[in-house]
């Protein structure tokens, strides 16, 4: 089911350039080399605190998994916002 996000994490409304979805995957892959860096640590021992409060803690390794998940859900929006007809780029070749 969907949820809406807390206030402070909801983006802001602006005119992106095309160049967001360049910017997207290269945010995607540093994080994704942060969770690879940290192969060797033990991930059901590491405890993280909730970035939306700091009551909530879990392990990291329920924190990698959530953190796949919800880059995922980002992928799939970025999908259809590129496939918008809006989307700067959209009709040419080569487009997403």
């Amino acid at each position: 089911a969907r949820s809406r996000t807390r206030s402070r994490f909801e983006p802001s409304a602006s005119d992106l350039p095309a160049s967001v979805v360049e910017a997207f995957v290269q945010n995607v892959d540093a994080h994704l080399a942060k969770i690879e860096a940290a192969a060797d640590v033990d991930h059901r021992s590491v405890v993280v605190t909730s970035p939306f409060a700091e009551v909530i803690v879990y392990t990291l390794e329920d924190a990698v998994l959530v953190s796949i998940a919800h880059l995922e859900r980002h992928r799939l929006q970025a999908l259809r916002v590129t496939r918008m007809p809006e989307f700067p780029g959209a009709g040419e070749e080569g487009a997403s």
